[in-house]
């Protein structure tokens, strides 16, 4: 009761524009589980696409992985654990009549991203240890049986994810062990890609991966960067590094977002967090400094 008096229980995210919708997650006063949701940009009318309240009902255990919508709007892959054994499994909704599609994805670790055309996603299976060692993809209304491996780790020292860029363009499989990374590329345009390595891994080496135009634009600690530094590379040529943002001794790049015309970083400096909006045609940068820790900005996600 004590911890229900200090939240806002209704919470509701920011409208996330998308083509012809606005998407967004909510809260109900008493609820546990959030109610994902769409509305019009022009116009009115909320679509409540997934309420994981009503999902939990009559169920001893309930956990959302995730969920997200298939660029063509019409369908929402989303998952869920109702066993607490960290297994998710992923349903296709279609959001026209509601229901569910037949055919369930077991056993994965919740996220999905689709491809571009809409009749498939990428997916990360689990092993019997829970670790997450290959990424499928899937194509909506088969079975899982006929689930393509697009990459597979077999070393149980490293672990993988798998994301989308900003630009929508490409699906990121993200590996790292304690102090390294690597990354591969799957073009969402292409409904048999295979992943394309960005950088093999090496010791020490960290980075990761965002996209822009006909370039890749990488935060990354390589060549004594301890701190990250930005670098570009050619689409064409991914492990052809260049220095976009040089490695600075006390600065500290947090995080990175691309957008059209702007590279946006959270920066810390002197311990204290600051933004700074960077032109890509090549203007100055503008900077917001903080005069005092701010947690929620550094908790913040700029994905």
């Amino acid at each position: 009761a004590e911890m229900r008096g200090r939240i806002k229980e209704d919470e509701a995210a920011p409208p996330a524009p998308d083509g012809p919708f606005a998407y967004y997650l909510r809260h109900r006063v008493g609820g546990q589980h959030p109610i994902f949701c769409r509305k019009p940009r022009i116009g009115a009318g909320e679509l409540v696409m997934l309420d994981a309240d009503a999902a939990s009902k009559g169920k001893p255990f309930f956990q959302i992985g995730g969920a997200a919508h298939s660029p063509d709007h019409a369908r929402l892959a989303w998952s869920s654990d109702e066993a607490g054994s960290e297994y998710f499994s992923i349903r296709v909704r279609d959001l026209a009549s509601g229901a569910d599609l037949p055919g369930i994805v077991e056993r994965a670790e919740g996220r999905v991203v689709w491809t571009a055309d809409s009749s498939a996603f990428y997916y990360v299976a689990l092993d019997d240890n829970h670790r997450p060692h290959r990424v499928l993809r899937h194509r909506v209304g088969t079975d899982q049986s006929a689930d393509e491996c697009v990459f597979e780790e077999n070393d149980p020292r490293w672990f993988m994810s798998v994301e989308r860029t900003r630009s929508r363009r490409f699906a990121v499989v993200a590996l790292h062990d304690h102090d390294s990374a690597e990354a591969h590329l799957l073009d969402l345009a292409d409904p048999h890609a295979r992943p394309r390595l960005v950088r093999p891994r090496a010791p020490g080496l960290r980075y990761d991966v965002e996209h822009h135009g006909e370039r890749l634009i990488i935060r990354t600690n390589a060549d004594g960067a301890e701190d990250f530094k930005l670098v570009e590379a050619p689409l064409s040529a991914p492990d052809q590094w260049r220095d976009l943002a040089p490695y600075c001794a006390g600065r500290m790049i947090v995080d990175v977002a691309v957008f059209a015309d702007r590279l946006v970083r959270l920066e810390r400096v002197d311990a204290l967090p600051r933004i700074v909006i960077g032109d890509l045609s090549g203007g100055e940068d503008h900077v917001i400094a903080f005069d005092e820790a701010n947690p929620e900005l550094e908790r913040a996600s700029m994905g």
